[in-house]
């Protein structure tokens, strides 16, 4: 998945964390499980956090902020350029 965008990525990590909604892992894991490279993981879970999807943990570890947030629309438009 080389070429995937910021964009692409947020919904990939959105999709997994829809999924399975008690998933908690650290953005290596989420980087694997997504089959992503390393750059655009940190930047689309930047932007999962930035817009109330996604949370960190005391321990680092990624998780659902709220069960009826799904990042869209504007704030992820500007994921589509990275």
């Amino acid at each position: 998945m080389d070429s995937m965008t910021t964009y692409a990525a947020c919904e990939r990590i959105q999709t997994e964390y829809i999924e399975m909604p008690d998933l908690k892992l650290t953005v290596a894991q989420v980087r694997r499980l997504c089959g992503l490279r390393a750059d655009v993981c940190e930047a689309a879970v930047r932007v999962l956090i930035a817009n109330g999807f996604l949370c960190r943990a005391a321990n680092g570890a990624l998780l659902r902020a709220r069960r009826d947030a799904i990042v869209h629309g504007e704030p992820l438009a500007r994921a589509r350029a990275s």
